[in-house]
């Protein structure tokens, strides 16, 4: 028995090869992240991919390569996100680090608020408090739709999850059919067993 990745678990193969000429986002179970072009794929995952940034999490912070074209295996992929699925969760990375900034900012506001007041500079205050009032509704907004497009995103990785089980159901009732006019019950129970995998 083969130990490769089974496809489906990642995105069906229609869908991956519908990802071909465009970029995607690999998830590796080392917790790398890639971001490249993908060029081709066999049955089993194993995929080439052009004009790569790898992103790796290390305890000195976050290491990127570029690199131009790579092979990886597909036993050791976690996850694959197609462009507009990468996209999304991108843009919601992306407000989620605005909305930190923001929370910085505001600290910052709040301590030169302070100061202003333990100097007894009322006016300067005012403005530091308004300062640090408006980040921190920025730094909601960016939490808030930060939110709303990762729930998007989410919803649109269901609905292709249902797709495929939606596509396999059809394949199988077009073979319970088949095996129920020939009245063949270990066909039948062979496929109900496969059904239920």
């Amino acid at each position: 028995m083969s130990t490769a990745t089974n496809p489906s678990t990642l995105l069906p193969l229609e869908l991956i090869d519908k990802c071909v000429g465009s970029r995607i986002w690999v998830i590796m179970k080392s917790e790398k992240e890639i971001v490249g072009t993908l060029i081709g794929f066999d049955d089993y995952v194993n995929m080439v991919l052009e004009d790569v940034v790898e992103y790796e999490t290390t305890p000195e912070g976050k290491r990127v390569t570029k690199l131009d074209t790579i092979l990886l295996n597909g036993n050791h992929i976690t996850m694959l996100v197609p462009d507009h699925l990468f996209n999304l969760r991108f843009a919601a990375k992306e407000l989620s680090r605005n909305a930190k900034k923001c929370e910085k900012m505001e600290k910052e506001e709040k301590l030169k608020l302070t100061n202003a007041l333990k100097k007894g500079n009322r006016e300067v205050a005012q403005v530091h408090a308004e300062n640090a009032i408006r980040k921190k509704n920025e730094s909601l907004n960016y939490l808030r739709m930060s939110a709303r497009i990762d729930a998007v995103a989410a919803r649109v990785q269901t609905a292709a999850t249902q797709k495929r089980v939606t596509t396999s159901m059809q394949g199988v009732v077009k073979a319970m059919e088949s095996a129920m006019k020939s009245m063949n019950l270990e066909k039948v129970q062979n496929l109900m067993d496969r059904f239920e995998k």
